[in-house]
């Protein structure tokens, strides 16, 4: 089935939409399933109009088809229009230091339920709180839309606060039981 994109095309997407989900659940399912992979690994069954890789949203990235057509149209009214990258490297270094990604994330999930099944009091709410958004951040995006790398920015910061708070309430146990005592 197509459709003609527009603004008056948003009721029938809307209901064909809900028809394939109810009529295609397990097929829904394994979409959604398959795109929250893709926060852990991109390259999982990448398939059409399936969102931007991570490539793409990084300051190392260039084009230079784009980079040139861009230069190409603003020398028409500029002159001495050229490309300079000033900091791109060291924003390229930052970046790569601080973003999340892969086994780093699949791991502070795996501390986050950890944490909402072990911690308790403050310590239990802060893995709810930080926990719970991270994870709406992640899954509702891949419900309602499709993977896209920019989609797992956010919770990013929210994953790691959790992960770290239910790695710490395990901590007391773990000293318990490997520490000899006194």
């Amino acid at each position: 089935m197509s459709f003609k994109l527009g603004p008056e095309t948003g009721d029938k997407l809307a209901k064909f939409a809900t028809q394939a989900i109810l009529h295609q659940p397990a097929d829904y399912l394994r979409a959604v399933l398959t795109d929250l992979v893709k926060y852990v690994d991109p390259s999982v069954n990448s398939r059409p109009y399936s969102g931007q890789q991570r490539e793409i949203l990084s300051f190392g990235w260039r084009d230079a088809t784009v980079e040139q057509q861009v230069v190409q149209a603003m020398s028409r009214g500029y002159r001495g229009t050229a490309v300079h990258l000033h900091g791109q490297r060291t924003l390229a270094n930052y970046q790569n230091l601080f973003r999340v990604g892969g086994l780093a994330i699949s791991i502070l999930a795996l501390f986050t339920v950890l944490g909402m099944a072990n911690a308790g009091g403050p310590l239990r709410l802060g893995v709810f709180l930080f926990g719970l958004s991270a994870f709406a951040l992640y899954i509702v995006p891949v419900l309602t839309v499709s993977y896209d790398f920019r989609y797992g920015i956010p919770p990013e910061t929210f994953i790691v606060v959790a992960g770290v708070l239910g790695a710490a309430s395990l901590w007391p146990q773990l000293r318990a039981t490997t520490l000899p005592r006194r």
